[in-house]
């Protein structure tokens, strides 16, 4: 099975984040080392056909479904059976990868939770990794080109980088018959830029409003953060 992981690569300005990505970038060529079946396909923002400055955003954000056409659509020696997609800071456990291998095989999809750490400079080993809190939010999410095609156009074109985005995709999981096990990403825990814009971002704004009609429509309970 070819699995393309895929980001949108960005110049964030500011050292810590540069340093969290880099740090990030270590693990996944680690990863891809071990699994030579993954292979890199990162969109650049700056390259992308449709970003978050079409709806107003200062800040450029891809949208999911783009990103994940852009994934499947790279051009292999093989056809590119499944997608994992992560933040750009999002670290990778390479010893834990095959549980996300299980999954596709069985359910079609995986997503992961994280471990949430207060700060490194460096990848950590396994032993260091599981020392912290999980996070309930997820961060690492893979499915097969078989099961995007069937689930997406259920999925709203959301933006990566702003509210509900993973949410959305967990419920569908969810509803695929996927149980979420011990996380295989880590991550170092920081201030995000939409909850702190959580009502004035346009970004943000559009997230909320696309996600609330489908959690809506899909009769669940709301994930959204409580607006006040």
């Amino acid at each position: 099975m070819l699995m393309v992981h895929t980001t949108s690569l960005y110049d964030p300005g500011e050292m810590e984040t540069r340093r969290r990505m880099y740090v990030a970038r270590q693990t996944w060529e680690r990863a891809y080392r071990e699994f030579p079946n993954i292979v890199s396909g990162h969109q650049v923002i700056s390259r992308a056909a449709r970003t978050s400055a079409s709806i107003g955003d200062d800040r450029r954000l891809p949208f999911v479904k783009d990103l994940v056409e852009f994934a499947f659509g790279l051009k292999t020696n093989a056809p590119v059976d499944a997608a994992i997609m992560t933040n750009t800071d999002t670290c990778m456990i390479p010893s834990r990868i095959p549980a996300a291998f299980d999954s596709l095989q069985s359910r079609g999809c995986y997503y992961s939770f994280r471990y949430e750490h207060g700060g490194f400079i460096r990848p950590l080993d396994d032993a260091a990794v599981g020392s912290a809190p999980i996070y309930s939010g997820a961060d690492l999410f893979a499915f097969t080109r078989a099961w995007w095609e069937r689930h997406r156009d259920d999925y709203p074109d959301l933006l990566l980088g702003a509210e509900a985005w993973d949410g959305v995709l967990k419920v569908m999981m969810n509803d695929s018959g996927f149980e979420p096990g011990s996380p295989i990403v880590y991550h170092e825990a920081h201030a995000a830029h939409w909850s702190q814009h959580l009502l004035t971002s346009p970004s943000q704004l559009h997230n909320r409003k696309l996600a609330a009609e489908w959690i809506e429509r899909k009769r669940i309970p709301s994930f959204l953060c409580p607006a006040s």
